[in-house]
């Protein structure tokens, strides 16, 4: 029986052995496949959740945010969802003080992997939509979740009227007031693009937070056409905001008014336009058109930025003047004679 004794224990030697040796050869092949360091127990840590999950119901589509601040490479974001429906009050609102009553409580599927710290999709009012959000690390190990609940909500209707106004200093917009929606206050923001920017990416947000008067100034931008929407929302833990009302503002609406009359001093490099300076802090400068006989054509004399003007070697004519926009001219000025002579 000693011989067979001897026997089984080379063969479980030599199988031990076997089994080592392929360990140490699949953790090398998994350490020189795409990894510039030794696996360790660090690679399958857990990611961080993610933090400062926020979510903005725009028209019919929920948006969501997030922050990453985890020491761990993420490959993917993983968003989970769970849909209650039935969960209504009023115009589709969400439950008050608990009330409401819940017909369904679906459990959470994932419907999406994506790259940032965003998400979009479309909702349907009524619904209240609970959302998950977990980082998985290049290792493939999924991290804890970040969760939010967001009833979908009717938003505000579009803002009606929407008109602008030009003045010397500021545009300003203006539209008539809902005051409340579904007994909750409403509140506008103020956005401008250019035109075609129809996304939210390309629009900029005017104001810095909600506002409940129905105007608003803006600075003036007369070098390019300028695109306005104002939309409405609901104040309370979520943005929900409704269609945008929009107006175009174009560069030859900037229209001046018209120039006071110029006085004309004779000096001896010629004749000395002054007038009174235009009130719109837009206004480019001034062009000065002359004729030198009475029923004589106008004709331009030059152009200055500033409310003073030399005709350098005229001695008499007519003249008057125009403020000048970025395109468009204002309507001339009275015009003033200079006689001959002294």
């Amino acid at each position: 029986m000693r011989p067979i004794s001897r026997i089984f224990s080379f063969l479980f030697f030599s199988f031990s052995r076997a089994v080592f040796l392929c360990a140490v050869f699949f953790l090398a092949a998994l350490s020189s496949c795409g990894h510039k360091t030794p696996l360790s127990l660090e690679a399958f840590r857990p990611p961080q959740a993610p933090s400062n999950l926020m979510a903005v119901q725009r028209e019919n589509v929920i948006s969501l945010s997030w922050t990453y601040g985890g020491a761990e490479a993420v490959k993917d974001f993983i968003i989970e969802e769970r849909i209650q429906k039935g969960i209504s009050s009023g115009k589709g609102g969400p439950p008050e003080n608990g009330k409401g009553r819940e017909k369904e409580k679906a459990s959470f599927r994932m419907i999406a992997k994506v790259k940032g710290g965003s998400y979009s999709q479309p909702v349907i009012f009524g619904q209240t939509y609970d959302f998950r959000v977990m980082a998985e690390s290049t290792s493939g190990v999924i991290g804890g979740p970040a969760g939010i609940v967001v009833p979908a909500l009717a938003p505000p209707p579009q803002p009606q009227g929407l008109g602008f106004s030009i003045g010397n200093e500021f545009v300003t917009l203006k539209w008539q007031n809902i005051g409340k929606w579904d007994g909750k206050k409403v509140f506008y923001n103020i956005y401008q693009s250019a035109p075609g920017g129809k996304s939210k990416k390309s629009k900029t947000l005017l104001n810095a937070s909600p506002i409940t008067q129905n105007t608003f100034d803006v600075a003036p931008n007369t070098g390019q056409v300028t695109v306005y929407s104002v939309s409405a929302q609901l104040g309370g833990p979520f943005l929900y905001e409704g269609k945008s009302s929009q107006v175009i503002v174009k560069p030859a609406d900037f229209v001046p008014a018209t120039p006071a009359a110029p006085t004309a001093l004779k000096t001896a490099e010629g004749i000395r336009l002054i007038w009174n300076a235009n009130p719109e802090s837009w206004v480019s400068g001034y062009r000065i058109y002359r004729r030198i006989k009475t029923n004589g054509k106008w004709e331009s004399a030059g152009f200055s930025s500033i409310p003073s003007y030399l005709d350098a070697g005229a001695t008499s004519g007519d003249y008057r003047i125009t403020a000048v926009g970025s395109v468009s001219e204002s309507p001339f000025s009275v015009a003033i004679r200079i006689p001959p002579g002294k």
